[in-house]
């Protein structure tokens, strides 16, 4: 396959790295390095062959591991999709409810089959080894592996996607490799390249270039611009779920049940301490702990030191939507669930420390969308509920969902009109 390198694969490649760097993925990497036996002894190895001729093809295997677990489509569509979490297939599987009349053809991450183990051994990756080759020099094994991956990726997908009748490709990530392999695919194609969100992002991710960006609210196409130029289109959609009005009168009267929704990073001795603060200063009659859904990353000692007596504990499986609607409050450090909580009408606090994620990463407090809980003093619920009470309190939130609260049906038709012309 002698096209495999091309200037999209090495701007999909350079993305992967630079994300890749970044302290919140080194951090998330350093976890599951310390949860897993088997990431210490890969690291090992690399430590050894870093700087020799076998570290290339070392990592290289990730590549052709990458390239073996595409499943290509079993139908073919007008859209080619591809992801690889929860949080993004709910995000393709949203658009495709919106456009039951087009075709979304998914490409799929698994066992190799046949097929794929077929067209490995023909494969020619020659042609990308100076592309892989200089990011192993680097010596960082987590980029030199992820950028390994992209390769594998892509030289599975683009020839399929060559044959296919797609006119355009939708992801919902803009960083990872899997995404970006088809994103490059189609950009090498001359295919349309569409990005739908999956929650609000940090300042400093990649450029917004694509030909349809679907966004939340014009917060998030904020991140963007300041990030780069925004290329293509932008419509907004909303934060995913239902708008409910936010049930203040509730927290006047006390806290019932507070919710405290964990990310992925955190110090389960600082989660202790900051629980024992909320219960302190909220007095709330029960309490809710939703873990992330990534089990991956959870630390199987997450809660030492906790008293878990009278706790409910969701793991992750329960959806948010069931877990808001039991929460009279709810505390997160910096997460996307404070937007879905919000919509859901639970008002929500930021606790800082309860995560292992910068102070505001997300400038939620910032912007006005959500209080900042003071630990040790005790918490006046009939302020926080009117904080949310605010008659501008309404006009902050849109700009992280447009849809809010009465929107949804104008937000749809617009995602639903800029799909239409992405396939057609």
């Amino acid at each position: 396959m002698r096209d495999v390198v091309d200037p999209a694969l090495a701007r999909a490649c350079a993305i992967v790295a630079y994300k890749d760097a970044q302290p919140l993925r080194r951090a998330l990497f350093a976890r599951k390095a310390a949860l897993s036996p088997a990431v210490r002894a890969v690291l090992a190895t690399w430590a050894r062959l870093r700087g020799t001729r076998a570290a290339s093809a070392f990592v290289g295997a990730y590549g052709a591991k990458s390239f073996a677990e595409v499943r290509l489509p079993a139908r073919d569509g007008a859209l080619w999709s591809i992801a690889e979490y929860a949080n993004e297939a709910r995000q393709i599987d949203g658009l495709a409810a919106l456009v039951p009349e087009i075709r979304i053809a998914r490409v799929t991450l698994g066992l190799a089959g046949r097929g794929a183990l077929r067209a490995l051994r023909a494969l020619d990756l020659a042609p990308a080894r100076a592309l892989l080759d200089r990011y192993v020099r680097e010596g960082d094994f987590l980029i030199a592996a992820r950028v390994a991956s992209t390769i594998g990726y892509y030289a599975r997908i683009l020839p399929a996607l060559r044959r296919s009748r797609a006119r355009a490709v939708v992801v919902s990530s803009d960083t990872n490799p899997s995404a970006l392999a088809l994103v490059a695919a189609a950009e090498h194609l001359g295919l349309r390249r569409c990005f739908v969100a999956h929650g609000h992002v940090a300042e400093g991710p990649p450029p917004l270039a694509f030909d349809l960006a679907i966004l939340d609210g014009p917060a998030v196409r904020d991140v963007y611009a300041r990030a780069g130029a925004i290329e293509g289109e932008v419509v907004y959609r909303g934060v995913e779920g239902r708008s409910l009005p936010l049930r203040t009168a509730a927290l006047r009267q006390g806290v019932g049940t507070l919710g405290v929704f964990l990310s992925i990073l955190f110090d389960p001795v600082a989660l202790a301490r900051r629980i024992a603060e909320l219960r302190a200063a909220l007095a709330p009659r029960r309490m809710l702990i939703r873990l992330h859904p990534n089990r991956q990353m959870r630390d199987p000692d997450w809660a030492r030191g906790l008293d878990l007596d009278g706790v409910v504990v969701s793991d992750g499986a329960r959806s948010i939507e069931r877990d808001c609607a039991e929460c009279d409050l709810v505390a997160c450090g910096s997460s996307s669930a404070h937007l879905s909580a919000l919509k859901l009408g639970v008002p929500t606090i930021y606790v800082p420390g309860l995560d292992d994620v910068a102070d505001d990463y997300y400038a939620f407090v910032a912007r006005g969308v959500v209080p900042r809980f003071e630990a040790g003093s005790l918490a006046d619920v009939g302020a926080l509920a009117s904080f949310f009470d605010d008659p501008a309190w309404g006009g902050r939130f849109r700009a992280f969902d447009a849809a809010y609260p009465s929107r949804q049906p104008e937000c749809d038709a617009d995602v639903r009109r800029a799909l239409e012309a992405l396939a057609s």
